[in-house]
């Protein structure tokens, strides 16, 4: 089962190198969310709840900033994208964290982030 997130990481780290250049719009980098929808699709406690939306509001200021230079942007993408999986790892139990992952994928993929 590790294996299956840590593919799906490298996969959606990988991805992300070729699709971020092409990607110009700032608004595509908002990746702010419903927590409350989030809160129940993962089923989250309340302590999980406080972790998870901390970790997202980082992501969020994250990918905002990258979204407003060139420089550099699909490197500091994969970063971001790393770093925000790597910390809801330790908030969510083995099915939160798979059904997140979708989440995470599918957002980049419709925001063109990734393909």
């Amino acid at each position: 089962m590790k294996k299956i997130f840590i593919i799906v990481a490298m996969a959606l780290a990988g991805t992300t190198t070729q699709a971020v250049e092409n990607v110009n719009n700032v608004d595509t980098f908002d990746m702010s969310t419903n927590m409350n929808s989030l809160s129940k699709y993962l089923n989250l406690s309340n302590e999980q709840l406080q972790g998870v939306s901390n970790t997202h509001e980082t992501f969020c200021a994250e990918v905002k900033e990258i979204g407003t230079t060139n420089d550099k942007r699909d490197e500091k993408m994969d970063i971001a994208i790393k770093r925000n999986i790597k910390y809801m790892k330790m908030y969510l139990e083995k099915d939160q964290y798979k059904k997140y992952l979708r989440v995470l994928n599918a957002t980049l993929v419709n925001k063109k982030l990734v393909r």
